[in-house]
């Protein structure tokens, strides 16, 4: 599912709930709108969400990062793939693209880079809480 069909369903479903409440429709948008590059699993439910990356992978925040910079390169990429942003993207609100120390363009959530682990497959995150260091990405 590409982000501006997920945005149109997460459209239809706040109109749904403007009459009943407002505030939980803003909300709602707010926490589904994803650029395009990503997706977003909503079998779960709203606040535990999977954010995922174009392989529609779980997508991971590393403690270790610093704002703007990733801190995982060399042997770190071969387990937590940056989620790399594709050649067109450009930013969407607090939806950011960093430049890694090899160049590549890397999506970031204000500035704190995003990863999928190897050993997941789509809905089934396995790396959260590893090493104590990463995090299922919730914004």
């Amino acid at each position: 599912m590409n982000g501006s069909w997920t945005r149109v369903h997460a459209f239809l479903a706040a109109c749904c709930l403007l009459a009943a409440s407002p505030a939980a429709a803003a909300s709602m948008l707010e926490d589904l709108t994803v650029p395009a590059d990503f997706s977003v699993d909503t079998g779960a439910p709203p606040k535990l969400a999977i954010r995922t990356s174009p392989q529609n992978l779980p997508v991971y925040v590393f403690g270790d990062d610093a704002p703007g910079k990733s801190n995982c390169n060399a042997g770190c990429i071969g387990a937590w793939s940056p989620v790399l942003a594709s050649g067109g993207a450009s930013p969407l609100g607090d939806w950011t693209i960093i430049t890694r120390d090899d160049q590549r363009r890397q999506w970031a959530y204000k500035g704190q880079p995003l990863y999928t682990y190897f050993t997941d497959t789509p809905g089934k995150p396995t790396g959260d809480g590893e090493e104590g260091k990463w995090h299922l990405f919730q914004p």
